[in-house]
């Protein structure tokens, strides 16, 4: 593998270094295979709900066709996100994690930036997910890859999502880190319950003001209006 790999749809002469590569692809092609296992239960019970009209098996006609239009649209959903995981696997200079980082200056160069800090010894690691350099918060390792400027992140919280067998039968909880920034999409970092804590501690500490926890006020001013929230919180931090 060279050193770097070139993407025009990144930019002029955009360049991206063997790490960020490595990065965006192994995110992407983990995507996939997570949204692949929805996909397929979803068409495996459509077959079934298919299979069940056709044959006329059902005692009241309409309720196959109401699942049928239920499961068709989380197929629809599923598909959605894994052609959106796909495309970026096939060319990572799509990555909207590329054009965030680019607001700073030449992607090549903010992108040496992060990989030169990435290598300090001293930085904080939670879990194989999340790494907090002196300036960025780096999630790269698992299905995400993300790149924040800390004086960006403004909303950080617990959060969990449960692996449900047929989206009814739980098998599996997944504790993770969520993330809501200034400028760029929300992102997660997977890890243990203690490692989420320690991950807000520290970020609350790196991040003056930043909101830290989850509730229903919280989410409601965010969902009103994320810029004014945004504002609110780097003003703040600017105020000192």
């Amino acid at each position: 593998m060279t050193d770097s790999h070139s993407f025009p749809d990144a930019g002029p002469e955009t360049t991206l270094p063997d790490w960020a590569f490595a990065a965006i692809r192994k995110a992407a092609a983990r995507s996939c295979l997570e949204w692949a296992l929805p996909m397929a239960a979803a068409v495996i019970l459509l077959t079934g709900i298919g299979a069940l009209i056709y044959l006329g098996g059902a005692e009241k006609p309409w309720i196959p066709f109401f699942w049928l239009t239920v499961f068709g649209a989380a197929l629809a959903v599923f598909c959605w996100e894994f052609f959106v995981s796909l495309r970026v696997l096939l060319s990572p200079g799509s990555s909207k994690e590329l054009a965030y980082l680019g607001r700073f200056g030449p992607l090549n160069q903010i992108l040496s930036e992060v990989q030169g800090e990435l290598a300090n010894p001293a930085n904080a690691r939670f879990g194989q997910e999340a790494t907090v350099t002196s300036r960025w918060l780096v999630v790269s390792g698992g299905s995400r890859f993300a790149v924040r400027k800390l004086d960006d992140l403004v909303w950080a919280f617990p959060k969990d999502e449960i692996f449900k067998v047929f989206w009814t039968i739980p098998l599996r909880r997944f504790p993770y880190a969520e993330f809501r920034s200034a400028v760029g999409e929300g992102f997660k970092a997977r890890c243990s319950d203690e490692e989420v804590a320690a991950l807000l501690d520290h970020v609350s500490r790196r991040c003056p003001w930043v909101v830290i926890g989850w509730s229903a006020e919280t989410e409601r001013l965010w969902d009103a209006d994320p810029g004014a929230f945004s504002a609110a919180v780097q003003g703040k931090r600017k105020a000192g």
